[in-house]
């Protein structure tokens, strides 16, 4: 996953003040405060925002596949993809198959306004997105979409779409 927006450049401020700070000789005392000041910034703009909203019109869903990748059962909120039709997909990886009991799976690509997908959204931890995001195989992508109902979420649809 690519780190937050504008964090990169954050950090190497950071430094660069540090460094400029100590190469003038200024002041330990107010150097630390300024620099404990600046990382307190940082830990909040790197802060996680769970829980995530993940929309699911398949395997997500089951209870199974839940425990297999989170260890408990995960309520879901009905919710309903505009714009996006479901297709589907041959599975090979074993262990994706183990945890769903199938090798054919749903896959969302994009469609005409007329089109919709039923499903519904679950809200993950931190941990938890990415165990979602190594069940996923290659052929899936998570995008961030707006549901009917408003919500954001992520979703996992076909690659390319």
């Amino acid at each position: 996953m690519p780190q937050p927006e504008g964090e990169g450049e954050f950090s190497i401020a950071v430094v660069d003040r540090f460094s400029s700070m100590r190469s003038k000789g200024e002041d330990d005392d107010i150097a630390q405060d300024e620099i404990a000041a600046l990382l307190s910034t940082l830990d909040l703009m790197t802060a996680p925002t769970a829980p995530h909203r993940v929309f699911s019109y398949g395997t997500l869903r089951q209870t199974n596949v839940q425990q297999a990748l989170y260890g408990r059962a995960v309520s879901t909120i009905p919710d309903v993809l505009p714009s996006w039709r479901l297709d589907w997909l041959d599975i090979t990886d074993p262990d994706v198959i183990r945890a769903s009991g199938s090798d054919r799976h749903p896959i969302l690509r994009r469609g005409t306004d007329d089109d919709a997908v039923e499903g519904a959204y679950l809200e993950l931890n931190d941990e938890e997105l990415k165990a979602t995001d190594r069940y996923e195989v290659a052929d899936y992508v998570r995008r961030a979409v707006v549901l009917a109902s408003g919500v954001e979420a992520f979703v996992y649809v076909a690659d390319g779409d």
